[in-house]
C-alpha cells in the first residue's frame, strides 16, 4: 500500500503513536519529498510519500 501524504512529519508520527515501527527510512527523494515504509503491529507494510 502506497499512501501520499501532505504532512509527511505527522503522518509519520501518527503512525508511530499507534503502534507502527518502522521498517526502512525515512530517506529524502526527488523535489524534497520524504518516503518510508513501516510495519504495523500484524506486520503488515505501509509506505508513506509526501
Amino acid at each position: 500500500m502506497h499512501r501520499t501524504v501532505d504532512d509527511f512529519d505527522e503522518a509519520l508520527q501518527h503512525f508511530l503513536r499507534i503502534g507502527a515501527t518502522l521498517y526502512r527510512g525515512p530517506a529524502h527523494v526527488e523535489a524534497g519529498k520524504q518516503m518510508c515504509m513501516l510495519r504495523d503491529p500484524w506486520e503488515n507494510c505501509i509506505g508513506l510519500y509526501g
